[in-house]
């Protein structure tokens, strides 16, 4: 069965599973970048994005997409539907720290393009395609960590909100090498007490207490 994203918007398993395996490739080649000389979050972020496009560009392309660049931003079309992609630093894409949906100008007119498409759903001869972001999320401690898909609307106070957002990879498989996890350190008072070793008292202590 494909995965939907809404009701209107449907991506088949074998893209959904290619562009999985797109996002870690690209995050692995960019870990593995990332203590370069020069590097730090942003060219990290930059790296994986870049990777990951280019590896997903013959893939889209095998699917039947028009694949193009705008700026340094890939975008991908099929009929009605568009492709955005991004990468987010957590799972939480609504939390503004992980991924920042109003970021951009692309992202803004993505969302009033879908408002709209939204707000007159089911309406024949469409003008505007329906736009979904795929971003992959992860850290270069963590590796990826997840992959959604979702379509972003122009919310309340102009602010963009997720109108439809799923998460395609398996949490179960696990989406990264043990080698890459961060180690898990016991909290506070999951640690031991630390071993004390205590020299005996010198003559010149002893006597000084006496």
């Amino acid at each position: 069965m494909d995965m939907q994203i809404g009701i209107d918007v449907e991506l088949e398993d074998e893209l959904v599973s290619a562009l999985v395996t797109c996002g870690r490739e690209g995050h692995r080649v960019a870990q593995a970048h990332h203590n370069d000389p020069g590097s730090n979050g942003f060219t990290f972020g930059t790296d994986r994005y870049q990777r990951s496009t280019q590896l997903a560009v013959e893939v889209l392309s095998d699917e039947g997409f028009r694949v193009v660049r705008r700026g340094a931003g890939l975008v991908a079309r099929r009929g009605d539907l568009e492709l955005q992609f991004a990468v987010a630093r957590g799972t939480d894409l609504t939390d503004p720290a992980n991924f920042d949906a109003d970021s951009s100008p692309a992202r803004r007119k993505a969302g009033a393009s879908n408002a709209t498409q939204l707000a007159f759903d089911g309406m024949p001869q469409r003008e505007a395609a329906s736009i979904v972001h795929v971003v992959w999320s992860g850290t270069p401690e963590a590796g990826q960590t997840a992959a959604h898909a979702g379509r972003l609307v122009t919310g309340a106070g102009e602010r963009l909100d997720w109108a439809v957002l799923v998460r395609f990879d398996d949490p179960a498989a696990g989406s990264h090498d043990e080698s890459s996890r961060a180690p898990e350190v016991p909290s506070y008072t999951d640690q031991p007490e630390p071993a004390l070793h205590l020299l005996p008292k010198s003559d010149i202590a002893r006597s000084d207490e006496a």
